[in-house]
Formats: structure tokens, sequence, C-alpha cells
């Protein structure tokens, strides 16, 4: 359902683009990356592309279905490529102790599969399959199944998602597996049922995980009813699932998907934070909950600012130096807002929730800015990659050799920045010096 609202999103954005052109704020000169190396990959885009942790890179590469590569962000090597081919993936890989977990969901009801692959981070080899119930009811297994969005691995000992029981055959909560449970004497490809157990109960929480030192953070969704808010923050024991606190807000909308940020950073006085960058920001001591600041838009406010905020499931947020760095899927073609408040790459102070800088790229955003060496780089949709002055918003150029989609899940390794230019068939994995 993620997939086709984006393609619709991305439609109407490019038709909008090539039917109705406007300029851009600027003349936009020729960026050219110093690379570092490039990777031909067969990660090929409108899946789930992967996801990042530490020095590797797990990529989902295009066989007679979808298998992992083990990617060194060091110098760009494959150190493994998994054994077994996996149909109708629904997630990113997720790495939890030593191995990587890969769900795969149903083609159609009649054909459910509803598995959970399990790999040797070690070796990319099946350790094991994973189903959560027998029953065969699809209902149940839809029920009770994780999505992209919220799996998440604890350390080394458990897999955390949320569920929404639309089906209601199981109570809407964040469930999650005990990996000590899974008999990895078995043969890899004989499936265990193993029952998830309720984690945190009688919470309808259809959004990302943050965890940070043992402490789970989380935020209420109300997409699911309709509905435009309030929206609730909780935090939780990542160990136990007790709750710490929670707190509710009419200033933050809970229907967007967007993922919270935690930030410690005592040099420029941002101590234990937590961020929601939703079309509404907010900032919250992330010990009690409490807030320190929100920035509520209303339509008519935002006739009148800077559209500050995101839009998706796949904006992202970067911190850096004092400052929050976000893109939403505006574009500088958008007919929502006029045309000065189309910005889809913004900065602002994060002590204080105050407006630095914004620019509006010809291409929409949702990817992740990496910000390294004073620069800020996006990757948009069809439009390549932009780089920006990260104090000041100067755009210093850009690349639009690169075939980018403006989704992608960019990362950082040592300072370098990692992207995928999709211009051929499958895309290539590129790592550049900022």
């Amino acid at each position: 359902m993620k997939r086709n609202i984006f393609f619709i999103i991305v439609f109407s954005l490019f038709t909008s683009c090539c039917f109705f052109p406007v300029k851009e704020q600027n003349t936009v000169p020729d960026y050219k990356p110093d690379v570092n190396w490039n990777l031909e990959t067969r990660n090929s885009y409108g899946e789930y592309i992967g996801s990042q942790y530490g020095r590797y890179y797990y990529s989902l590469e295009s066989y007679e279905g979808k298998r992992i590569a083990k990617i060194d962000l060091e110098d760009g090597s494959v150190k493994w490529l998994s054994d077994t081919d996996v149909w109708s993936v629904s997630s990113e890989p997720v790495v939890c102790g030593d191995y990587v977990f890969l769900p795969s969901t149903w083609y159609r009801k009649e054909a459910v599969k509803n598995k959970i692959f399990c790999f040797s981070n070690e070796t990319g080899k099946l350790c094991a399959t994973i189903k959560l119930t027998d029953s065969e009811e699809w209902t149940v297994n839809e029920d009770i199944y994780p999505f992209s969005y919220n799996l998440y691995g604890y350390k080394d000992k458990y897999i955390y998602w949320n569920n929404c029981a639309m089906n209601k055959t199981c109570k809407s909560a964040i469930y999650k597996i005990d990996i000590s449970n899974i008999d990895f004497t078995k043969e890899a490809d004989e499936i265990q049922i193993i029952e998830p157990e309720i984690f945190i109960d009688n919470k309808r929480l259809w959004t990302y995980f943050i965890e940070n030192d043992n402490i789970l953070y989380v935020r209420s969704d109300a997409a699911l009813r309709y509905e435009e808010g309030p929206t609730t923050f909780y935090a939780y024991n990542a160990e136990t699932g007790e709750q710490i606190w929670e707190y509710t807000t009419d200033k933050i909308r809970g229907w967007a998907l967007n993922p919270l940020l935690y930030v410690n950073d005592e040099k420029n006085g941002i101590k234990n934070k937590l961020f929601c960058i939703a079309e509404q920001l907010g900032c919250y001591d992330a010990s009690t909950g409490e807030p320190v600041w929100e920035i509520f838009q209303t339509d008519e406010d935002l006739q009148k600012e800077h559209h500050l905020g995101g839009f998706d499931e796949d904006t992202g947020i970067f911190y850096s130096d004092g400052r929050l760095y976000y893109t939403t899927y505006d574009t500088c073609n958008s007919t929502e807002y006029p045309k000065h408040l189309r910005n889809n790459i913004l900065c602002i102070d994060a002590k204080t929730g105050k407006y630095i800088w914004s620019y509006a790229t010809d291409g929409s955003l949702g990817s992740r800015p990496i910000v390294s060496n004073g620069k800020v780089f996006v990757t948009t949709f069809l439009r390549g990659l932009y780089v920006f002055d990260a104090k000041t918003g100067k755009l210093i150029g850009s690349d639009k050799t690169k075939g980018t989609w403006g989704d992608e899940r960019n990362a950082i390794y040592n300072g370098n920045v990692i992207f995928f230019d999709y211009s051929k068939k499958n895309g290539t994995l590129y790592s550049i010096k900022p």
C-alpha cells in the first residue's frame, strides 16, 4: 500500500514537472562528485532498497526473487550474497545479533507466504525459516505480520514490530520475537512456528521505532482512522516494555508516519532531545516527554510562512552541529502552496525550531539529506544529486547525470556520502567524498 501511494504521488509530480515546468530559484551549476568507489549492483528501484548497519550496507538484489548483498562501505566490496531467493519481500533487511532477517508476505489471499527468513550475518547462508502462526487464514497472517517501516532489531536479543489488527484476529500491539527461541539445529528451510509475544499491549502505534540507551520511543498515528490528531508520544523500557512516560499534544497532527529523531549533543546545548518532523515540528525532553518547543501550522499559516514539515514516512531528517536538515515532497512545480513556499530541503535551528534556510529543487524529495564537511547532499526525483552549503543554504551545484528517485535510503560512512544511481537498469552504489 505504501508503494502504491508513493507512485501515485510521484506520477503527479512527474507530470507537473514535465508539462508545467517552473524555473528553479537560481541557475543550477554542475557538480562533479569526487568518487571513492562505485559498485554495479542488481538492486532495482521500485521495491525495498536496503539498509545500513555501521560499516555495511545490506542491499536487496534482484535474481529469481530477492537476495541480500552485504556490501563493505569501506571499499565497495561484496562480502556475501545470500543463498536463497525470497519472494514478495515486505521489509528492508534487519540485522539483529549474528543474523539478518528478511520477511516475505503474500501475493494473493490464496497464496499466503508470511515467512521470516533468517540468514547468517557472517556468511549469508539461510539459517532458519520462521512462520508466526500455524493458521492458514490470510486475515490472521495479515494482522500479526511485520511490515517495512516498523520492524526493528534490538541489540542481539529481540525483533520488535507494530501491528494494527485491521481484521481483529489478534490485538493491536507491539509484538516481539526472542531470537533465542529459534532452533538453529533444524534444517534451514524447515518452517518453524515461532509465536510472537505481546511486548506492549493495547497501543495502536503504526509508526517507526527510535531506540537509545535501552529506551524505545514511538508515536501514535491516527491515519488508519483517517483523522488528523492529536498525537501521543511514548517512551518504553526496551527490555521490559514498561512505560516510562507518555505525552499527548494537539500541536502535532497524528496522521503521518514520519520518523522521530533522538539527539544528544551537549556541545551545542541540545541534551537528550527527541524531535518529530511532521507537517508540524516538535522538540521534547527525551527523559520526561515535556515539550521544549512545538511549531503548529494551520492551513492559513502555510500561506504566510515557509512550508515547514514533511509529507510522508520516507521524509528524511539529519542532525548536524546544532541544526536539523530535512526534506519534503514539495517541488518548485507544486501547486498546493504559493511559489515562495515550495521548499523541499529545509534547515532549522534544533535548539529553537527557528527557520534558517530552504530551497526548492525541481525534483521532489523524500530521501534523508546527508551532511558532511559543511555540505548537504540530497537525491531528488528524476533530477539527480543536489549539493548545498550547510551553513548558508547556497546551492553549490547538482549532478543531473545521476538517476535518483528521491526516496532512497542514503547513507554516510567515515564522512563519505553513499547513494544509488539508477541511470542503468540496476542501481550503481556510489561512495563520494564530500
